[in-house]
């Protein structure tokens, strides 16, 4: 984590190893005797849990750019890049809903929720990528259902954005995909006939 920090200080920003993980040192410049740069990697699931992981570091030293790099990559990840796995996906809720419920419950400081709202505007919208689209499978949505109902305003804000986006989650991806390639097959035709008009030449008349 410290050496993906450090990179950040540097660069801006932070990058992960093949296939997500953090297995490489990148910026060591002493180790231990017999240690090398491959010897301290991360146990991670998904790149969205190192992600996480650094969005609360950013959180906890009140580090506004590293939590805006940090939410721009879990967004990424969790809306784009991959399928976020179910544990994953409740360990983000536990996290993101649990400590704005011991927030509440403590009476704390409201900007001790350092970007947290977006935060769980982004949980949200995993959540209904995730079952609309059905990378979950029914069982599993049946568990993660189960799973957050320790967490009032998670359903709350779950309700509510299935309400304002109704009309959008209606649209299936095959859908969608169809609807693409209807548009550049058209785009194709066009092309085409235009690539024939050159080809004939001017009509004499």
């Amino acid at each position: 984590m410290v050496d993906r920090l450090v990179e950040f200080i540097y660069t801006g920003t932070y990058k992960l190893d093949k296939g997500g993980r953090a297995t490489m040192l990148h910026h060591a410049t002493k180790l231990p005797i017999g240690k090398t740069k491959a010897s301290y990697p991360m146990k991670l699931e998904a790149a969205a849990e190192f992600h996480l992981e650094m969005y609360k570091m950013g959180r906890d030293l009140r580090y506004h750019s590293l939590v805006a790099v940090a939410h721009s990559k879990l967004a990424e990840d969790m809306l784009w890049k991959s399928t976020v796995n179910v544990g994953i996906a409740k360990s983000l809720v536990n996290w993101i809903y649990g400590s704005a419920q011991r927030l509440h419950d403590t009476a704390e400081e409201t900007n001790d929720t350092l970007g947290d709202d977006n935060l769980k505007e982004l949980v949200v919208a995993c959540i209904l990528r995730h079952v609309h689209q059905k990378l979950w499978d029914e069982e599993e949505v049946e568990g993660f259902r189960h799973h957050v109902q320790a967490y009032p305003a998670l359903e709350v804000d779950w309700d509510l954005a299935e309400e304002e986006y109704k009309e959008l989650l209606r649209k299936r991806p095959e859908a969608k995909r169809g609807a693409k390639r209807a548009r550049r097959e058209q785009q194709h035709q066009q092309e085409v006939a235009s690539m024939l008009q050159l080809l004939e030449g001017p009509t004499l008349l």
